[in-house]
């Protein structure tokens, strides 16, 4: 089982990743284990040449971080 904290409109200041803290807008420090900081921003998807679209991977949504879990679970993804 997982335990996750989830902060909600909460703006980050800072990240001190050798501590694993990250410092709030409001000055709250939180320490970590593992983060992911998700912006709620659109990805942008670059015209680049893609020999290999079925292993680009773009992260928007929770579906989309369980679809690249399952894919480095299956596939080599080491090249």
């Amino acid at each position: 089982a997982y335990k996750a904290n989830i902060f909600s409109n909460t703006a980050a200041a800072s990240l001190n990743a050798e501590q694993k803290e990250i410092i709030l807008e409001d000055g709250t420090v939180r320490r970590y284990d593992k983060i992911l900081i998700a912006t709620g921003a659109r990805s942008l998807i670059p015209p680049l040449p893609n020999d290999c679209p079925e292993r680009t991977v773009y992260m928007r949504t929770l579906d989309d971080s369980r679809n690249l879990k399952k894919l480095l679970e299956t596939e080599n993804m080491s090249s």
